[in-house]
């Protein structure tokens, strides 16, 4: 031990270090990513992280460093790796494990936010007796974190796109997402078509005047949750669109335009112009 103050100590190389006398007070173990700087198939400066971080959704694997095996089809280099991976963690972690790559895969898939990704695994690591469901019923459950993730971001998700995207049933949806107690809105439709115009509206040449239009609009007609509507809202928030980005256009225009906006929006020309000629 030396005397001086404490704020003349540095860590360096693993050692806590006085740089007044050079005394070693401790070491120190770095939580932190491991790097190399080498290329993993030449000499030439390439820093990649090569361990994992600490994570909380898998505390006690978060330490060490999981070898892959994309480019080799070696039996040996397979064993060694399945080797590796039963000592990297406990068989409840590499479940864990796995169920997270596979919400991480649906979250490449449809462009969900590294957000919402975080979000939906902390949601599912949450769940105790998520790796003891199978089938649909787990499934289910992936989709419901994304739908509880995506409303907590403000980009909520219609029931009928999530079950989609994990392939159930939207009762089946509906029944997992009980599973986190989402407290009653005043009028969660309305918030739901919001953000599902905004998305509709994306690629699209839209106007800050039309844009300001088409939120008017569905702010009106979805106004009360209560109130029973002809079509479905996806049909709704289309068929809105539709109406004032194809105002001005002529019988040929609008045509070709609601072909492809039909593409576009996943709803057919004839439920569109349904809405359309209601309004």
């Amino acid at each position: 031990m030396c005397d001086h103050p404490e704020k003349q100590l540095v860590i360096e190389e693993g050692q806590r270090v006085c740089t007044s006398c050079g005394t070693v007070m401790e070491q120190t173990i770095d939580e932190g990513a491991e790097w190399r700087y080498y290329g993993s198939e030449d000499r030439h400066e390439d820093p990649s992280r090569v361990g994992l971080t600490i994570s909380s959704l898998l505390p006690d694997s978060s330490y060490g460093s999981m070898m892959m095996n994309k480019k080799v089809n070696s039996p040996t280099f397979k064993n060694i790796q399945r080797l590796s991976a039963w000592s990297l963690a406990s068989h409840s972690e590499r479940s864990w494990l796995s169920a997270l790559e596979i919400l991480n895969q649906y979250s490449y898939r449809n462009g969900f936010t590294k957000a919402i990704l975080q979000e939906a695994s902390a949601l599912f690591r949450g769940q105790d007796d998520a790796l003891k469901l199978r089938g649909e019923t787990r499934r289910a459950l992936m989709g419901a974190v994304f739908f509880v993730a995506c409303r907590r971001m403000g980009v909520s998700r219609t029931h009928e796109e999530i079950a989609a995207i994990v392939n159930v049933s939207t009762r089946s949806l509906s029944k997992a997402i009980q599973h986190f107690g989402i407290h009653a809105e005043e009028n969660p439709l309305l918030k739901t078509q919001l953000s599902l115009a905004e998305r509709m509206m994306n690629g699209l040449s839209a106007s800050e005047d039309q844009r300001s239009q088409i939120l008017d609009a569905i702010n009106d007609i979805f106004k009360s949750p209560d109130e029973e509507l002809e079509h479905t809202p996806k049909v709704m928030v289309a068929g809105v669109l539709a109406k004032i980005l194809g105002s001005g256009k002529t019988k040929t225009e609008l045509r070709g335009f609601l072909k492809e906006f039909s593409a576009h929006s996943g709803v057919s020309v004839v439920s569109i112009q349904k809405v359309m000629n209601a309004m």
